[in-house]
């Protein structure tokens, strides 16, 4: 397996400063290097890459500097097995540093991008210009400076990063973005300074949603003429990445215009990376990073291409868990200089198990479908982290609920559902899949017809693919609804199981009427849920049935008055599969959004973080046991909140991940960081992006520790659809695998006893 597909990395921090070329000098001497590359082999690494004048067009007049570390670096790292990446900045720069400042033919201040508020230099909100890569000139001047770090030396790996930074939509309106967005779209760019809401936020105008999507094909465009500059150069084979974030913000998917389908895509990338941001809490917020990550893993598989995953350790015990978390998704990790655990190194674990752990692809019959264009193209034009989002939220909050019933599932794109077969899943899950493709909609009902089950939830099919709102649901005959409209605003409407009443209201607005439904149906998704009106703090769909087959199983009896109500969840028989519908978001009232780093800086500290209504997780526990009736690949004999389960498969073999989540505990603010790093100071480095600091060099820098719930006695049911027959364990707490005892009647019996790990675990299944 090549060996950028199971990536142990390792950073060479060679400086802090952006801004003071002073700062790297003392870490370019070769003895410096060997130092690094001793320590990164006899760690177990694979691979290492400097953090080194990152943003490279600050130092122009050190380019020959530059280069010769680059090749020092290559050279002594080779002797030691290791990989070198070259990593930098393809377009950011301080504005001080190219003012004035001419490289070789090129004016630097004349290939940035432009405001289109105002017409100068655009500058991110962090205060550095950005070079647009539209530019052909730009592009040549990059390529004749890639020349000096890319192909006149053997590195191994080529990470041209940043293009898409911005952190708003007002970059870029230069000539030559302008005149690709026609051509691309047919739609024309405002003029300088014409700032109209007709065109900016304005999610009802398809130019503006063009405008969105096309921020992110523009820099896949430029990734594509990366590949062909390297063939040009007699480097065809070497493989390209680039930062593509996350996946599972607005903020990043829509206003930067991060976008790992088409940057792997069109870009034609050998490997996807996925960065966490540095100021998320990796540990404290491990579901929604762990559902993030394997989102994107989910778009690497469909395409072929492995992933890596950049994280931010602030100390050792937040490193070991964020490899296991990476090592869960299926990724390959930088290690950052910790990694190591009192028993057994974390990298000398993965060094001797790769091929166990990567080339696994999530086995489930069970999928939750990640909706890219609803993502970019649906519901209001967000512009913070804060606030609620009705796609991530939903979908997150969905895959949250599963991780927290121990159901291993498998997350799959619009494009997967399009192209591939998927009669396979028992049961699929659309959380808010709002814009969908007509192809997409043809294979759902298809699916649900041939017996499939669905879960779907709020407007669910009612866009297009672009984002265009339409009349009804496309998946209408499947849901056995119309739709009628949406309601949000003050008066919150509320979910109410009467169980003992099937009546409805027949007032001028009524939209359904349950006179048909199955008490035992009903009363499997209100299962220990006491409580007949549960609260809702999101907008709700308003329905009329329209099927001789469907039964509402909730509703909400007062909109507008005494006699008007609509139906919140309801059941419909769809060929000989089936489709559950709920009216609201359960997985956006389920979603622990966790602690980012507005909490942490103060920024958003008037947003409850306590939102998460355990009655949701309970309707989502009830709903996906009653669909699929007994028939799930893993269950456990008991339910364990804190333990997250992943199935994997290669080549006929499983790998059933394991992972412990560390216990998480807010204080009266809801800022978990706080009880952590108690002597801390919250201060961001601005060359690393550190939030606290280096833990060996600063003083201020607490050491705290992780602490984890203990796992009890297991036995872990695997169903026979399997055909495993025997199971051994695998944790980086001990340095070899360890049989399991197993009981083979109508399903195998695995046995896991007491103690068996601390943080992470494989067991192994096999023929």
């Amino acid at each position: 397996m090549e060996w950028y597909k199971q990536i142990r990395d390792r950073w060479f921090i060679v400086g802090h400063d952006p801004e003071k070329w002073e700062t790297f000098g003392l870490r370019l001497s070769r003895e410096a290097i060997e130092k690094q590359c001793t320590n990164a082999a006899e760690a177990g690494c694979n691979s290492i890459q400097s953090s080194f004048a990152h943003y490279r067009w600050n130092f122009l007049e050190h380019v020959d500097r530059i280069s010769q570390f680059i090749g020092d670096l290559c050279e002594i790292a080779h002797r030691y097995d290791l990989h070198v990446w070259e990593h930098h900045s393809v377009v950011l720069a301080f504005p001080k540093f190219i003012s004035g400042i001419k490289y070789k033919n090129w004016h630097l201040d004349q290939l940035t991008k432009i405001d289109l508020r105002h017409g100068g230099i655009y500058e991110s909100p962090r205060g550095t210009a950005v070079l647009c890569c539209s530019n052909p000139y730009f592009k040549e001047a990059y390529f004749d400076l890639a020349k000096r770090f890319v192909i006149d030396h053997p590195v191994d790996l080529y990470m041209p990063d940043d293009m898409a930074w911005g952190d708003d939509y007002y970059e870029c309106g230069c000539q030559y973005c302008r005149a690709l967005f026609k051509q691309s779209t047919g739609f024309t760019l405002p003029q300088i300074g014409d700032l109209d809401k007709s065109f900016y936020g304005n999610m009802l105008n398809p130019a503006w949603r063009a405008w969105i999507r096309f921020r992110s094909t523009k820099v896949a465009l430029f990734l594509a003429e990366v590949k062909e500059y390297l063939a040009a150069n007699g480097k065809a084979d070497l493989p390209v990445t680039t930062c593509n974030s996350d996946c599972l913000q607005t903020f990043t998917g829509r206003i930067q215009g991060c976008d790992h389908e088409e940057y792997n895509s069109i870009g034609q990338l050998d490997i996807g990376s996925h960065e966490v941001w540095c100021g998320e809490s990796m540990t404290y917020n491990a579901v929604r990073i762990f559902v993030d990550q394997s989102t994107s893993q989910a778009i690497g598989d469909q395409l072929g291409i492995p992933y890596y995953a950049y994280n931010y350790p602030q100390f050792n015990d937040e490193a070991v868990f964020s490899s296991a978390r990476n090592l869960a998704v299926g990724m390959g990790s930088c290690s950052w200089g910790f990694l190591d655990n009192e028993n057994y190194s974390v990298l000398k674990f993965v060094e001797k198990f790769s091929d166990k752990l990567f080339g696994t692809q999530a086995y489930s019959n069970v999928a939750v479908v990640f909706s890219r264009n609803s993502r970019d193209l649906y519901g209001e034009d967000i512009q913070s982290r804060s606030g609620m989002e009705p796609l991530c939220d939903e979908f997150g909050g969905w895959c949250e609920g599963l991780i927290r019933m121990n159901l291993p599932f498998k997350i799959i794109t619009e494009s997967f559902i399009e192209n591939e077969d998927i009669s396979r899943f028992k049961v699929i899950i659309l959380p808010n899949s709002a814009c969908m493709s007509q192809a997409m909609a043809a294979k759902i009902e298809s699916y649900v017809n041939g017996g499939g089950k669905v879960v779907a939830t709020h407007e669910c099919s009612l866009f297009d693919a672009q984002g265009q709102k339409l009349d009804n649901f496309q998946l209408s005959k499947v849901f056995g609804l119309n739709y009628y409209e949406t309601r949000g605003g003050l008066n919150y409407p509320v979910t109410q199981n009467y169980l003992g009443t099937n009546g409805g209201c027949y007032g001028p607005r009524c939209t359904f009427i349950s006179d048909r439904c199955d008490e035992l149906l009903r009363n499997a998704v209100f299962k220990d849920i006491e409580q007949k009106r549960i609260s809702h703090y999101a907008s709700t769909v308003l329905v009329k049935p329209d099927s001789s087959t469907y039964q509402v199983l909730a509703h909400a009896p007062i909109v507008d008055g005494t006699e008007s109500g609509f139906a919140v969840i309801t059941y419909n028989k769809f060929g000989a599969g089936s489709a559950m519908y709920f009216a609201g978001m359960p997985g956006l009232m389920n979603n622990t959004r966790g602690v980012h780093w507005y909490e942490l800086m103060g920024e958003g500290l008037h947003f409850s973080m306590d939102e998460r209504l355990p009655v949701y997780q309970q309707i989502i526990e009830n709903t996906i046991n009653l669909l699929m009736e007994g028939q799930e690949l893993v269950t456990l004999d008991k339910k364990l909140d804190n333990l997250l389960i992943a199935l994997k498969e290669k080549k006929g073999s499983y790998y059933l991940h394991l992972l412990n989540l560390p216990v998480r505990e807010f204080d009266s603010k809801g800022c978990a960081m706080q009880k952590f790093f108690p002597e801390s100071t919250f201060d961001i480095n601005a060359g690393t992006g550190q939030m606290f600091g280096n833990p060996y060099e600063d003083s201020n820098c607490s050491n705290p520790k992780i602490t984890y719930n203990k796992v009890p006695e297991l036995v872990i049911n695997v169903s026979k659809s399997l055909k495993c027959t025997k199971a051994q364990l695998i944790t980086f707490d001990s340095s070899s695998a360890k049989a399991l005892r197993v009981v083979n009647d109508e399903q195998l019996k695995i046995f896991l006893p007491q103690d068996a790990f601390n943080v992470y675990a494989v067991v192994e299944l096999t023929v």
